[in-house]
């Protein structure tokens, strides 16, 4: 595989997780990789009942939820309280606009924990049994950082994506945590982000996690860093250090850092920042290909899957590429309805069909639309998109195929590219799968990623 989407491979070492409650919340997956995926999954439903942004706010995402949200100066930060069968989340209103929109967020993503209303969650100190509650809170850490910058967010990598204080200007604008900052530019910039923080017992920086969309350098879950490392210069919120040293089983690793806000109880700040290999040259984030022409004649030799959304109610398909697709290859047209009738309609949503359409074409219909026609709301359905998605790598993988596509699902299913777009990459192109995207000429193409002036690429 060309490329890990998202979670670094150290992710697998599961026996650096004790937390009860997060191995409860994991099950067989990496923890961390669990916490991003459910709360995607999270955000896409919310956003497909109109939550919008940016900012996104965590307290209208709350009200989504049936979470009521109460500013209380009893609490020192936040605590999520069970009530009745639901939850409420208190704040505390004089930490500040930023504090407050992260402290919900985090939150939020505490309620994902299916043992969370068996005990009120907040921010304590941790000793005896709770010493490794840390966990918990940097699951939590990691989860509001999907929920203040999600997928669709509209951002670009920046052109300063190498420069920390650069990327740092940025929080005010976003109203996001330096974490949920660094997370995203992972994801968009293809960098790897470390977090860190100085064990009590050893009194050494030890990884928390490391988190890539790139090949990305052997760090593990709960390696213990030099003593001397240039991370235990950042010893308060706020300080950074940067530079290159040598670390363990690794070798040498150029390293940009800033102190962060500790784990509750803790005195000394957790440690966040940007990880290289100082002899590889910067990474490139795998892109889409945009290409003015006609998807139904996909460029390119070799295996191509040329990819569709339909409707989970018509068996035929019509309008935009999926008219195209079946005046072109009815035969492949025939193959989908056969198929069709044969599913269940109540779990269709994310199924895909494939069918050979011509020498070394294979097409691919994701159903991830309800119904079809006009509708107040969108018709698009992002995790059943998602799942598609997920699906056609596997296939391409198999294959060695390129995937060929409109803007997927922006048609009438009412979808935001923005949205389609970033699922895209995150799902085929950050595996190393060639995607090429078209745009029939003459079409104008009204939804684009906003930039920020002198910061973002044009």
């Amino acid at each position: 595989m060309a490329a890990q989407n998202a979670v670094n491979r150290s992710n697998t070492t599961r026996d650096y997780w004790t937390n009860r409650s997060v191995l409860k919340f994991a099950g067989t997956e990496p923890p961390v990789s669990a916490m991003q995926q459910r709360t995607r999954a999270l955000v896409l439903e919310a956003i497909e009942r109109g939550w919008s942004g940016p900012p996104f706010d965590p307290f209208q995402l709350a009200g989504f939820l049936g979470i009521d949200v109460i500013p209380s100066q009893e609490v020192i930060e936040a605590r999520t309280v069970p009530s009745g069968s639901k939850f409420r989340i208190e704040f505390n209103p004089n930490r500040g606009v930023n504090r407050a929109r992260y402290s919900v967020a985090h939150e939020i993503a505490h309620t994902l924990f299916p043992d969370c209303a068996e005990a009120i969650r907040h921010r304590r100190p941790y000793h005896g049994s709770d010493g490794d509650n840390w966990q918990l809170e940097m699951l939590c850490n990691i989860g509001a950082a999907e929920i203040l910058m999600p997928v669709g967010s509209g951002l670009e990598c920046p052109i300063h994506s190498d420069d920390l204080s650069k990327l740092l200007d940025l929080r005010q604008q976003y109203k996001v945590s330096t974490e949920a900052l660094l997370l995203r530019m992972a994801r968009l910039c293809g960098l790897s982000v470390f977090a860190a923080s100085v064990d009590v017992r050893s009194n050494r920086p030890v990884i928390n996690y490391v988190i890539s969309t790139s090949r990305s350098l052997p760090v593990r879950e709960g390696m213990s860093l030099p003593a001397n490392s240039l991370v235990t210069h950042c010893t308060a919120i706020g300080f950074t250090a940067e530079g290159s040293e040598k670390w363990p089983t690794v070798g040498p690793v150029s390293i940009q850092c800033v102190g962060v806000s500790p784990y509750p109880g803790q005195i000394k700040p957790r440690i966040v920042g940007i990880l290289r290999d100082p002899e590889l040259a910067q990474t490139q984030v795998p892109k889409i290909n945009y290409v003015r022409g006609d998807a139904t004649q996909a460029r390119g030799g070799g295996p191509r899957i040329l990819t569709q959304v339909v409707n989970d109610k018509a068996q035929t398909w019509g309008g935009g590429l999926s008219l195209a697709v079946r005046r072109k290859w009815p035969e492949a047209q025939k193959a989908f309805t056969n198929w069709f009738t044969k599913e269940s309609s109540s779990s269709r949503l994310g199924k895909v069909h494939f069918v050979q359409a011509a020498d070394g074409l294979v097409v691919a219909s994701i159903i991830a639309q309800v119904g079809y026609g006009e509708s107040a709301r969108p018709r698009i359905r992002y995790r059943a998109l998602e799942r598609g998605l997920a699906e056609i790598r596997e296939r391409a993988e198999q294959m060695h195929a390129s995937v060929h596509m409109s803007r997927l699902g922006c048609g009438e299913a009412g979808g935001s590219w923005n949205i389609v777009g970033e699922l895209v990459e995150i799902s085929l192109a950050s595996y190393g799968i060639p995607v090429t995207v078209y745009d029939l000429p003459g079409k104008t193409v009204t939804e684009k990623q906003p930039a920020l002036p002198g910061l973002f690429a044009q």
